[in-house]
This record gives C-alpha cells, sequence and structure tokens, in this order.
C-alpha cells in the first residue's frame, strides 16, 4: 500500500530517525530533507510517498526497538536519535479512506499519514501545496 507523510520541518530530525527504525537502513536517514510543502498559515513541511507492507501500521505502532545495523563503538556515536523516533512515533496521525473520519490535515507538531492514495492526493487532503 502507498502511504504518504507530511512532516513539519521542525521535526525533520526525529522523523528520519524513525524512517531509519522502520527501514531497517541508516539510507533513510534523508527521508525529510527539504521543506518544499506549506499549509494555508504558511507553515512548512517535507513530505514523503513510498509503498509499505501491510504489517507496517501495526509495526509503527509497536514498541520501537533500535535497529542491529545502529551498532556503537567506542569511536562513534549511535546514528539512530531513539527519544527522536519516539517523539515522531507519538506525534504519527493515521488515516485510510476506510475510516469513517475526515482525512486529517497537516498540523505543526504532527505526522500526518495517509495510506490508500496517491501522493498528490494525499497532500491535496491534508492542505498542502508546493512551495514555488
Amino acid at each position: 500500500m502507498r502511504i504518504t507523510i507530511a512532516c513539519p520541518q521542525t521535526m525533520m530530525d526525529d522523523a528520519n530517525s524513525l524512517a531509519m527504525v522502520m527501514s531497517q537502513g541508516p539510507a533513510e536517514g534523508q527521508t525529510y530533507c527539504t521543506a518544499d510543502w506549506r499549509d494555508r498559515d504558511g507553515i512548512l513541511y517535507a513530505a514523503a510517498s513510498f509503498e509499505v507492507q501491510p504489517d507496517w501500521f501495526t509495526a509503527v505502532k509497536a514498541p520501537l526497538r533500535r535497529p542491529a545495523w545502529d551498532n556503537r563503538t567506542d569511536d562513534s556515536a549511535y546514528v539512530v536519535n531513539m527519544t527522536g523516533a519516539e517523539r515522531a512515533q507519538a506525534a504519527l496521525v493515521v488515516w485510510g479512506p476506510d475510516m469513517e473520519w475526515e482525512a486529517p490535515t497537516a498540523k505543526p507538531g504532527k505526522l500526518t499519514t495517509i495510506g490508500g492514495l496517491d501522493g498528490s492526493r494525499s497532500l491535496s487532503l491534508m492542505g498542502l501545496e508546493r512551495v514555488p
């Protein structure tokens, strides 16, 4: 299933940590790198749209675990900020077209997630427009 996530610019670091935990790879730390969408109040958002397996919806609600690839050695720090990933997880608002309530609009402090629609339609439902 395709999901689209709108991430407020102020939450990009935390959302990238969650992306790394959920995908099990450090490259996902660049998922939210450009805030080129805005809401009607001018708040900037980064957006990502990608395919997930059905178990993603269960996994993203479960307690997070540091990925096995994020090993700490004496000379380095962890790559994933687990506290940030947990903050991002707590800020998730997930909606799908089979839900009885209306699609949520993007809001500061929330990672708005729409499943089952294409990215453009999802971002439009969230009330976002591309920054010219």
